[in-house]
Formats: C-alpha cells, sequence, structure tokens
C-alpha cells in the first residue's frame, strides 16, 4: 500500500473573512430579458447614451441577483412588471484595451401580449425607441458582440437550453 507523506507549508495567518472577500477580484456583470411578439421578432431598445441597440436589461447591482436585476431594469427601462423565465445565455467578456471584463446573462422574457405591448413607457433619461425586429434586420444596429449575444440567445429558446460562450479579444 502506497503511503502519503504530508508536504505541510508554513502556515500563513488566515484573513479575516470580510478582508479575504474584500480582496478578490470584482467583475462587471450585467443581465437583459429576450422578449418576443407573435411574429417571434425580438424587442430591442435604443440607449440615448451610446449609438447601437440593445435588450431591455442594464448593470446587476451589489447584492442583486441577476434575475433581479434584469426585472428591475425592465421596469426601469420599459415599465413592465414581469417575472423573467428560464436563463437563455451567459457571456464572459474577456478583458480588452477597450473595456473590462464582464459577465452578462440572458433571460427568456417571453411573448409580450398586446396589453403588456401597450403599456411600455420607457425611461426618458435613457430609452428613446423601441422596436421589434428579426435579428437579420436588427443586426447593422447592433454591436458585433452583441449580435452574438442575441443569436446564441434565440439558439438556446428554440433548443430549450441555456447557451454559455466567452467574447474573445481579437
Amino acid at each position: 500500500m502506497l503511503e502519503l507523506k504530508s508536504m505541510k507549508q508554513p502556515h500563513k495567518p488566515l484573513l479575516p473573512r470580510m478582508e479575504f472577500l474584500e480582496s478578490l477580484p470584482k467583475k462587471r456583470m450585467s443581465a437583459g430579458a429576450i422578449f418576443r411578439n407573435a411574429a417571434n421578432e425580438v424587442l430591442f431598445v435604443k440607449p440615448n447614451y451610446r449609438d447601437t441597440w440593445l435588450v431591455p436589461g442594464g448593470v446587476i447591482d451589489a447584492d442583486e441577483s441577476p434575475k433581479q436585476a434584469c426585472e428591475r431594469e425592465v421596469l426601469e427601462e420599459i415599465g413592465l412588471v414581469i417575472e423573467v423565465g428560464n436563463l437563455l445565455v451567459t457571456v464572459y467578456s474577456h478583458p480588452s484595451e477597450e473595456d473590462t471584463e464582464s459577465q452578462s446573462f440572458m433571460f427568456d422574457g417571453g411573448i409580450l401580449t398586446q396589453p403588456q405591448l401597450d403599456s411600455i413607457v420607457y425611461q426618458d433619461a435613457e430609452i428613446e425607441e423601441h422596436k421589434f425586429m428579426k435579428l437579420a434586420d436588427a443586426k447593422p444596429l447592433l454591436t458585433e458582440g452583441f449580435a452574438l449575444t442575441i443569436e446564441n440567445a434565440i439558439k438556446a429558446f428554440q433548443e430549450n437550453r441555456c447557451i454559455y460562450f466567452e467574447k474573445k479579444v481579437r
């Protein structure tokens, strides 16, 4: 029988738990919802602070789950109180010269009913327009990376699964 010998290292004093947690890396995280209409088009919103379009969603606040953040952002941006469905996509974005690393979560917002569509009111301070579009029509309005996220979210919905992928730095 093989005998294992201990290779003890000198013991370092442990940091207090909160001090240890504060020393860990921080990541930016966001959450969004993929809403569809009866024609199976995706709801996109045009933020007034950028040139490209997004889906309803935003930054995950401290002590907030991705699902909670998504539902809060949907309410803030388009005025709908909804419970999002399954997670469709999670995306890790590597850091680059232009951006820090981040983690994004895309949830299934479901098919919006006509009463829900009629009650959409966007936050003037952030959203200037919304539109349902097929991905092919929306692609020129999206960043390349976000188009890939939406493409994967549609695929995840069609295949009834969750997709994880990483956006690589070129």
